[in-house]
């Protein structure tokens, strides 16, 4: 986006942040024989749970 996003001031103290149009939460991991057991599962589950508070706080305050 070029401007701060309807609804949200132009001079918003955040608003290089309120520009973007999505978020990622990543994690890598090198190619192993690990991935083809069920210890990827696990990981990705480790990984997933991790990232849920964040996920509840952008749920309770973004707008959509």
């Amino acid at each position: 986006m070029k401007t701060a996003p309807r609804g949200y001031a132009k001079d918003h103290p955040r608003v290089g942040l309120l520009r973007h149009k999505g978020l990622t939460t990543w994690r890598e991991w090198e190619p192993a024989a690990w991935l083809g057991t069920a210890k990827a599962k696990t990981r990705v589950v480790e990984f997933l749970r991790a990232g849920a508070p964040l996920h509840e706080w952008l749920d309770s305050h973004v707008r959509s």
